[in-house]
């Protein structure tokens, strides 16, 4: 299985962050948040902070004091192949992405891999079985091969994660309905990247007093 990395844009988040003299402390868990008059106090082993305003960015896992009933938990694969040569034959090494289901994406990475993912299951925790996640690897290998026979595939990493989807399939961007001054930024659809440069710009907003007219459309408490 692969290691966690960091990205770039989140090694240079840190970077400012910490000339402005903004504390971080990476890995720490919260065991828990707690009201304290018109602020919040934060858990953790290491200490207890306290905050005007607290945000929850925690992807896919269950939100703190937030109801995720409207909230459905798949699980999905991916793989990573062994460096191409070349991809003359791949039109503009442009991100392939089928709408059947189960469906199917390719993209080719900056040292030549192919990574490959999809096989969607509903099912809302991850397999502890090796086998079963190589078992789904070798068949993310033979449809890439399908596409494209002529590349010689190896699968040089194979893993498994979660995959949230909300009823609208919309993200859930906001401050807390009946707890003031807890804000969540949960992308669930898939649109990652795009929501956390929303979700950025809202919530940013929201914490300084700004309205911001597009904080309706993702708001937490929206009935569809």
């Amino acid at each position: 299985m692969p290691r966690s990395i960091r990205s770039r844009s989140a090694v240079r988040s840190s970077a400012t962050c910490r000339t402005q003299n903004v504390p971080i402390f990476e890995e720490t868990d919260v065991t828990e948040v707690v009201a304290d008059g018109d602020d919040w106090l934060v858990l953790t082993p290491v200490g207890t902070f306290k905050a005007g305003h607290v945000i929850f960015a925690t992807g896919y896992r269950p939100a703190p004091l937030l109801d995720t009933h409207r909230i459905e938990l798949n699980r999905s694969y991916a793989i990573a192949t062994n460096p191409i040569p070349d991809f003359d034959e791949w039109a503009g090494q442009s991100l392939i992405w089928e709408t059947k289901r189960p469906y199917l994406y390719l993209r080719t990475t900056v040292d030549g891999r192919i990574i490959a993912g999809g096989l969607d299951e509903e099912k809302a925790e991850t397999p502890h079985s090796e086998a079963l996640i190589q078992k789904r690897a070798e068949r993310l290998r033979q449809e890439v091969e399908a596409l494209f026979p002529m590349y010689d595939l190896t699968v040089e990493y194979a893993w498994v994660a979660l995959f949230g989807e909300s009823i609208d399939q919309l993200p859930f961007i906001g401050e807390h309905p009946d707890r003031p001054h807890l804000y969540y930024l949960l992308g669930y659809g898939g649109n990652g990247t795009v929501y956390s440069m929303l979700g950025s710009k809202i919530l940013s907003e929201l914490v300084r007093g700004i309205e911001n007219s597009d904080a309706r459309i993702v708001r937490l408490n929206r009935t569809r």
